[in-house]
């Protein structure tokens, strides 16, 4: 094809190349609601497929939300995950293997040259001080 700077077996193998540098497992996570025996619902959490490997940026300048009649800091990240991810706005968080949880704020939009997914999240409240 005129124009195509590299094949598709060139641009898979970038796309391998850069998974295997990401590290340690994340777990996505979408909010569901199970039923109670009294008829009620309980918010929940459901793990969505397997984990996969991430890797997270240096934060940007950290901003302040209102939680709990208190400022708190929020700090916006930009996790990378692989290529294809399916990562949705709002409804899911991703727990990571060090313990750390973070919500979604936006999943990058995917793009014919995608090589890794770009996710901005910030840390979930009350778990902790911000890394």
């Amino acid at each position: 094809m005129p124009g195509q700077l590299i094949t598709d077996s060139e641009f898979v193998a970038l796309q391998e190349l850069a998974q295997q540098a990401l590290g340690g497992a994340c777990q996505i996570e979408r909010a569901t609601s199970i039923a109670t025996p009294s008829g009620g619902r309980i918010p929940t959490w459901a793990n969505l497929g397997s984990p996969v490997p991430y890797a997270l940026t240096l934060p940007s300048t950290p901003s302040e939300r209102q939680l709990a009649d208190q400022v708190a800091p929020q700090t916006l990240k930009v996790m990378l995950l692989p290529a294809g991810t399916i990562v949705q706005q709002e409804t899911d968080r991703l727990s990571l293997d060090t313990g750390e949880i973070y919500h979604v704020i936006g999943p990058s939009d995917p793009t014919t040259y995608e090589v890794l997914r770009r996710v901005s999240v910030v840390l979930a409240p009350l778990q902790g001080t911000p890394s």
